[in-house]
């Protein structure tokens, strides 16, 4: 009669009806695992896609002391509905029931591992939870940037370097809207995040070197200008032992920048592989364009005192403090 039954009515109440009969009153668990199966294979996904096919189908194996097939059966009904993600398939119609129905089949599976499960499989559950948590807040707010870095941060300690570089292009993708500098900060942190990740991490400089390149091209510098990433590209041109490159990049932030921090790093550079002559020009540019900047006097000329040539050294001090205006001529005289 069941038999029959099934085969008239080919749905999923109809085999887990069956199922339930072939378990509790048949006393007969292979039938019923058959049933069950049947039911995931033989159906419409419609029909198979219902949380309460994958939650009998789990109990049974679990009543049965098979905890190892009702694992599969729980992670194979977290792939397929998408639970813990919080949210659904777009392209599904789900309703209501349906939903409250998932909702319940996912802590039933929290509470399975919890009972039966390893140290691990209770921190990849943690850890999916933690990771729907933060989809779902950036799905609401994609320029939520400390979601991003925290996603990124989560990705990085526990998942494959694959997710987190995903995670960094999808977040960095999320260009602020507006041409404010303010607006732009966290953002431009996300990029460098991304840089150290490619570079401790991945151990690829060359990737990193192209994440701060593609940074660089972003930002509106007609606008402004972050002086940080044009002296981290630089640096990590650097660590690649490609001067050249680096040079030419500081000498592009000062013509684009021209802030101080930029003259400052490009002579500690120079200044580290003692290239004198090529300080001497960079302070030349830097008084030029910054005269009234007395540190930038009192450390030229505290280099040329340090490489012997005093009479330079007592030139710079006459020429600065012949200045129309100073920021602190105290440090001079």
């Amino acid at each position: 009669v069941m038999r029959q039954y099934v085969n008239t009515y080919p749905s999923a109440r109809a085999f887990l009806r069956f199922a339930k009969w072939a378990e509790f009153e048949a006393k007969n668990v292979a039938l019923a695992r058959t049933i069950f199966e049947a039911t995931l294979s033989e159906l419409e996904p419609e029909e198979v896609k219902q949380a309460r096919v994958f939650k009998q189908f789990a109990s049974c194996e679990e009543r049965q002391g098979e905890h190892e097939r009702a694992r599969v059966i729980y992670r194979h009904a977290v792939d397929l509905l998408r639970l813990g993600e919080g949210q659904q398939d777009p392209d599904e119609d789900v309703s209501n029931y349906e939903k409250t129905k998932r909702d319940e089949l996912y802590k039933s599976y929290i509470t399975f591992e919890k009972k039966h499960g390893d140290r691990e499989g209770i921190e990849n559950l943690v850890l999916t939870k933690q990771r729907a948590h933060y989809k779902k807040r950036l799905v609401q707010d994609p320029f939520d940037y400390d979601g991003w870095f925290e996603l990124a941060k989560l990705e990085q300690e526990h998942g494959q370097a694959e997710t987190t570089r995903d995670v960094y292009e999808r977040a960095v993708a999320n260009i602020p809207p507006s041409n404010q500098k303010d607006d732009w900060r966290r953002y431009i942190y996300l990029w460098i995040y991304y840089a150290v990740f490619e570079e401790l991490t991945s151990k690829d400089l060359d990737r990193a070197a192209k994440v701060y390149e593609m940074c660089l091209s972003i930002i509106p510098h007609k606008e402004f200008s972050f002086s940080k990433i044009w002296i981290l590209a630089a640096q990590l041109h650097v660590r690649r032992k490609d001067l050249a490159v680096a040079r030419k990049l500081l000498g592009k932030a000062i013509g684009t920048c021209g802030k101080e921090k930029i003259y400052t790093e490009y002579i500690a550079l120079e200044l580290a592989l003692g290239e004198v002559d090529r300080c001497r020009t960079l302070y030349n540019n830097y008084l030029k364009a910054m005269p009234h900047n007395c540190r930038a006097w009192s450390k030229f000329a505290e280099l040329e005192k340090a490489v012997g040539e005093t009479e330079r050294c007592r030139a710079l001090y006459e020429l600065a403090i012949a200045q129309p205006a100073l920021d602190m001529p105290e440090m001079l005289w």
